[in-house]
């Protein structure tokens, strides 16, 4: 950092390790403006841990999650080995370098059951677990709660009973109240037609939420159930969110096909992608 305070007309960068990359060294990074990491990854986590040893991986993927936040560049550097060759000449391996979620993001999934949602909380919320994040879980539906287990994330029980817009004035309460960066589980928002019965309502709701979040930087996943909405709806919420994902579990195997990833860019975003657990 003294370097980069020394010669402002030069870029430096340098390789690391990253895992004493934190909040307070970013803040430095975004006053100098002149230093890019690249941050040496071996694959996954099995693979990166196994050379690097246990949880660099996850300190890894939380210094990338700060310089992300703080819109930071950063770069990575990979040692191919005859372990991971195949792994980190892969599309999934790049994808989740590049991308992964973005705060602000709000992420709606398409699915079948309440089981299919559920599964794809899980990984969510156990990165967000090891991120230390605030965490909120909004239960208003009738179904069985999305997070079986919530030890460590505060479950706020919302009446839909009450009406539309009383419903929506306690929801944007608790993400005022929860401020910047939280990280939100809803039930499946399909479940608010027994309680208001109008998909209109429904939009209505998410087009006024999804922006609020998104000012205050946070990630939120919600739910679809698939074939129970107009497709008026299902075009409105599209145009609101940054990510909208059909989610299909067949034979024991799960596929995503994005429908909508909001500025972010590949030749086979589009495409259907199997699901493997290390992603």
């Amino acid at each position: 950092i003294r370097l980069c305070e020394e010669h402002p007309d030069c870029v430096f960068s340098t390789f690391t390790n990253g895992t004493l990359i934190d909040e307070a060294f970013a803040e430095e990074m975004l006053r100098v403006q002149n230093f890019v990491p690249a941050i040496s990854i071996e694959g996954f986590e099995e693979a990166t841990d196994s050379r690097r040893g246990n949880g660099t991986y996850q300190k890894i993927i939380r210094a990338m999650n700060i310089l992300r936040e703080k819109k930071l560049p950063f770069g990575i550097s990979c040692c191919y080995t005859s372990a991971n060759a195949e792994v980190i000449g892969s599309e999934a391996y790049f994808d989740q370098m590049i991308d992964m979620l973005r705060m602000g993001d709000n992420v709606v999934w398409q699915v079948d059951s309440i089981e299919d949602y559920r599964y794809m909380t899980e990984a969510y919320i156990a990165q967000a677990k090891r991120d230390r994040r605030n965490m909120i879980y909004i239960r208003f539906a009738s179904h069985e709660p999305v997070l079986r287990d919530t030890e460590g994330i505060r479950v706020c029980e919302v009446d839909s009973g009450q009406g539309f817009e009383a419903f929506a004035s306690q929801i944007r309460d608790i993400i005022t109240e929860a401020g910047l960066d939280a990280f939100y589980v809803f039930d499946s928002l399909t479940f608010l037609l027994d309680a208001w019965h109008s998909d209109l309502m429904i939009g209505n709701f998410f087009q006024v939420t999804c922006p609020y979040l998104y000012e205050l930087n946070t990630v939120a996943y919600f739910a679809l159930i698939r074939n129970a909405h107009t497709y008026d709806t299902i075009a409105r919420i599209r145009e609101t969110t940054q990510l909208l994902l059909e989610l299909y579990h067949i034979e024991g195997n799960y596929y995503v096909h994005p429908l909508k990833v909001w500025q972010r860019y590949s030749p086979t975003m589009f495409l259907p992608h199997l699901l493997k657990e290390q992603e």
